[in-house]
């Protein structure tokens, strides 16, 4: 059946019902009759497509009334407009404005400095007026930090002293700490310990080289950080220090006597070989006999080299007592907590500033290639979530080197400038936009088919084409060729950006002021 056939029906049915013909009324008949036939007729699209023009909300909304025809379109149209009034409107922006308003209030109470510092931020901006542009900029620094605060980074740190279980908040870990900060408040490491600690490891006598070294290395580590006196590895790694020192002490007290025995003996055969010169040699002989005796039971006899021996021992034992219950103390209170290290947090709090000043582009105030990613990120993982696709521009101004080279590099910083501000303004909240290059700017557009993107550039390039770029009085032409890439074309998020280059490449093969792909 053709137009022609389906034509007459439609007049026919119309006829035949005593309606007079309007052109609304045989529309909607024609398109009727060429349903029922199973005509697929081109004009009679219109209403689905107006209906794919919709937000979702109203898309899920229509599906329920099964619209076909222009009136019941018109219908639905006039009720949902009537719902959603100027004052509907303005009073759920209010009462959105002062939720948000008061979940900062509380968010800030929270004791987390860059939480404190965003809420601050972001009810300063809501306090007065606001632009869709700003407060998308304040949703993504929320994004950045949601993505870069590791909530369990601190509790994993805590783990290895209390037990934190899953259900824990802020205050039940505090609840859990306090005890033993009260327990340990005076038994925090310092030099003061780490010198006595290391003084009661480091042998008396002497000290063999390759003990030296390892003695030395661990002192400089403790000395360096004192706390690590609290690890078991630590001070398992001293008391080997201490046993290593009591033995090297007592090999060292050996030596030490058979060299004394050496001396004596040679003191006594020298006294031998003189007696017969002395006026006393029975009292000579007596003293030489006794101090011969005492010599040879040194280190051999306990009871005759109790005093030497004892002495030394009693010493050491002293030593290892103290060194034992110095150890006992810090393995009681090894599982305690180091102090907050302020300057660490303020420095993290420093770099993480110089970090969102680091994502914009100075000339033009837009997001670089560091904020760009940043914001791909955000959309792949709505990707990745909800399978929502997503397209990627990349945009290069036609003949930008030889405008630098005729006009000077000011009027090329002008154009940049001039050309980010459209961009900018062109593009809607939720997209993204950066500049990448010299004379280079990527755009993502989230929740937008290849064909949307395609459209948004078409269109953008004749709102270029319209646009006076004027340096000095003297009007500068521009365009830009574009290459076009979206997330389901590709096998990742890494190569989106890549394949937008490509596009790019091949417009430019086919001359400038042209874009690929430019239909589907």
């Amino acid at each position: 059946m053709n137009i022609s056939e389906l034509t007459k029906r439609a007049i026919q049915t119309l006829t035949k019902n005593g309606h007079t013909i309007t052109p609304l009324l045989f529309f909607d008949t024609f398109c009727g009759e060429a349903r029922r036939n199973r005509v697929a007729v081109e004009d009679c699209e219109l209403i689905k497509n107006y209906i794919e023009k919709l937000d979702k909300e109203f898309k899920s909304e229509v599906s329920k009334y099964n619209i076909r025809t222009i009136p019941e379109f018109l219908s639905y149209l006039t009720s949902a407009l009537n719902r959603m009034n100027q004052n509907h409107l303005a009073n759920r922006h209010n009462s959105l404005l002062e939720l948000s308003r008061k979940m900062t209030d509380a968010i800030a109470l929270i004791d987390v400095k860059e939480i404190q510092d965003l809420s601050g931020r972001t009810n300063a901006l809501l306090n007065r007026n606001h632009t869709p542009e700003n407060l998308d900029d304040m949703r993504r620094e929320w994004g950045r930090f949601q993505m870069e605060y590791k909530r369990d980074r601190n509790r994993t740190k805590l783990e290895k002293y209390i037990r934190i279980d899953k259900e824990d908040d802020i205050d039940s870990i505090i609840d859990k700490v306090i005890p033993l900060l009260e327990r340990e408040k005076n038994t925090r490491a310092g030099h003061g310990v780490v010198d006595l600690i290391m003084h009661s490891a480091q042998p008396s006598l002497s000290l063999p080289s390759k003990q030296k070294g390892k003695f030395e290395k661990l002192y400089k580590s403790l000395r360096a950080d004192p706390d690590q006196i609290y690890n078991i590895n630590v001070q398992e790694e001293i008391g080997k220090l201490y046993e290593e020192r009591v033995e090297t002490d007592r090999s060292e007290e050996k030596g030490s006597i058979q060299s004394a025995k050496k001396i004596v003996g040679s003191l006594i055969d020298e006294v031998e070989s003189s007696k017969g010169t002395t006026p006393d040699n029975f009292e000579l002989d007596k003293r030489v006999n006794e101090i011969k005796e005492k010599v040879s039971n040194i280190g051999e006899d306990k009871e005759s080299s109790e005093d030497l021996v004892s002495s030394i021992e009693d010493g050491l034992d002293s030593i290892g007592k103290q060194a034992s219950g110095l150890f006992s103390s810090f393995k009681k209170y090894s599982s305690g907590l180091f102090d907050v290290k302020d300057k660490i947090e303020k420095l993290e709090g420093e770099l993480n500033k110089k970090r969102r000043e680091s994502d914009r582009d100075i000339l033009t105030g837009m997001r670089n290639r560091q904020g760009f990613k940043f914001d791909l990120e955000e959309i792949e993982k709505e990707f990745k979530e909800k399978g929502d696709n997503y397209s990627v521009i990349v945009i290069d101004i036609d003949g930008f080197r030889g405008v630098v080279e005729k006009y000077g590099p000011d009027a090329g910083d002008l154009i940049l400038r001039y050309f980010s501000k459209i961009l900018k303004e062109y593009i809607s909240i939720g997209d993204s936009t950066a500049r990448y290059g010299e004379d280079r700017f990527l755009v993502s557009l989230p929740g937008k088919e290849l064909g949307e993107a395609i459209q948004f550039v078409n269109k953008f390039k004749e709102k270029v084409k319209h646009t006076k770029f004027v340096y000095k009085d003297e009007r500068v032409v521009i365009t830009f060729s574009a290459g076009i890439s979206h997330r389901i074309g590709v096998d990742n998020v890494t190569d989106i950006i890549d394949d937008s280059y490509k596009m790019l490449k091949e417009a430019k093969n086919r001359g400038k002021n042209c874009i690929y792909p430019n239909s589907i």
